[in-house]
């Protein structure tokens, strides 16, 4: 999973405190076979492991997911569609706090408090 989501990711940078990124997953990956069979979704921990990736290549500096805070998944976002994603971060105990919203093609699909060490 950690490879597809690396390879998805582009598009990142930081604007100030704000790590802005795109990720599209190609409807070839093993994960769409079983998420759903027929009706393929891209998984909520993939939209998560983005926003971690997103972060740490931006700040340059490694970074795992220390906690899932707050996960609301408000859309849909198919295999080969573009989410958009914008993560506020800060420095907060425990570690680095990322408030990330990802909107897709048809409005926002995911609203994320993580905290990141």
């Amino acid at each position: 999973m950690k490879h597809d989501v690396e390879q998805a990711l582009h598009a990142v940078a930081l604007h100030g405190a704000e790590v802005r990124a795109e990720a599209s997953f190609p409807a070839d990956l093993p994960v769409f076979a079983g998420h759903f069979p027929g009706v393929p979704l891209v998984p909520g921990v993939y939209l998560v492991e983005a926003v971690r990736g997103a972060c740490a290549r931006a700040l340059g500096r490694p970074l795992r997911l220390g906690e899932v805070r707050e996960a609301r998944f408000l859309g849909r976002l198919l295999p080969g569609e573009t989410v958009a994603i914008a993560v506020r971060c800060r420095e907060e105990a425990p570690g680095l706090r990322a408030d990330a919203t990802l909107v897709g093609p048809r409005g926002q699909v995911a609203a994320l408090r993580l905290w990141l060490r």
